[in-house]
């Protein structure tokens, strides 16, 4: 559909640039498994890259889980993800599964309000029987704490593309994970000090993936922090952390700090976490596997041939390879 639209696209986006004294990023909200942007999502991709290159394109791409009920999802999801080494900068990977397991976990994210959401729609609340609400506001936090740098003023602010500078070392490397801490409401009085809320930062249960970052390589980490935070206590935990966490040898200082003083509405402060981690490439092997084991048979191929070349599956799998082999090669580096 993306050919097929393609001027009502290029018109709708124009005029939304033509409304922004500082234009700074694009943000695309897409799912690979399709149905929901993998096709098109990335085709409009591809457009905002020719039309205005200039400007970073954050990609927020939701992985299909496990269990997945799309059949032809591997193949939506390596079509989708060879279009994002491409044409992103920066790619922001979110699993269904790992959302609904830490609303699980804190009880749909109910708050005190009986599930009602706060008056200015943060992430905290939402009822314990439909976990779609709280799943989305985590999402919502993630793009709160993102963008508060360049909304509020603060001690050390960052601008959004001071992301990709310092986070994506090598072309196609520019997947990275994201981890929130406190997650809920009830979750930020369990980490009412600093302390806590660091070591949440590389914790499994914190990562809106399903990876765990302590077994992979750090190429690079952004701690973003919002509230009342000191800088003493920020270095001194970021010394911490440095024990911790494998870096790789040529970015040992690879940090990225930014510290904003408008606080979440649920909690005195909070961090948000980008981590630019090779234990992302198994996630990348599962999805080509399981591309391969459907292709292999060339099952539902027709489905796509009567829009693109066939030889278009064939090229994707080998740029999502070269993207798996890429973070492999980091973790011997």
């Amino acid at each position: 559909y993306g050919p097929q639209h393609h001027d009502r696209l290029l018109n709708a986006l124009r005029r939304a640039t033509e409304l922004c004294d500082s234009l700074q990023s694009f943000f695309l909200v897409h799912s690979l498994g399709g149905g929901t942007g993998s096709g098109l999502g990335t085709y409009t991709l591809r457009m905002l890259r020719d039309e205005f290159p200039k400007v970073c394109r954050f990609a927020s791409a939701v992985f299909p889980s496990e269990d997945d009920d799309v059949i032809t999802s591997p193949y939506n999801s390596v079509l989708s993800l060879a279009e994002l080494c491409e044409h992103a900068d920066c790619v922001l990977p979110i699993e269904n599964q790992a959302l609904l397991d830490i609303c699980k976990r804190g009880k749909g994210g109910k708050s005190d309000e009986g599930g009602k959401s706060n008056r200015k729609g943060h992430a905290a609340a939402a009822p314990a029987a439909n976990p779609f609400d709280s799943m989305n506001d985590l999402v919502a936090r993630l793009f709160c704490d993102l963008t508060a740098p360049m909304r509020f003023s603060g001690q050390l602010n960052v601008d959004l593309n001071e992301i990709t500078t310092n986070l994506v070392p090598f072309p196609r490397l520019q997947f990275l994970m994201s981890s929130l801490s406190p997650l809920t409401a009830a979750d930020a009085a369990a980490r009412h000090n600093v302390n806590t809320m660091f070591e949440a930062a590389i914790s499994p249960k914190s990562q809106l993936m399903r990876a765990d970052p302590r077994k992979g390589l750090y190429l690079a980490c952004a701690l973003m922090l919002r509230g009342r935070v000191e800088i003493s206590d920020v270095n001194r935990n970021i010394e911490k952390l440095r024990a911790k966490m494998r870096m790789v040898h040529w970015n040992k200082d690879g940090f990225k700090t930014g510290i904003c003083s408008a606080g979440p509405t649920f909690a005195h402060r909070s961090l948000l976490s980008l981590s630019n981690n090779c234990c992302i490439g198994e996630t990348f092997g599962n999805i080509l596997s399981n591309f391969h084991r459907i292709y292999r048979r060339k099952a539902h191929t027709h489905h796509y041939t009567q829009f693109m070349e066939a030889q278009q599956f064939d090229s994707a799998a080998e740029r999502v390879q070269q993207l798996i082999d890429d973070y492999a090669r980091m973790m011997v580096f």
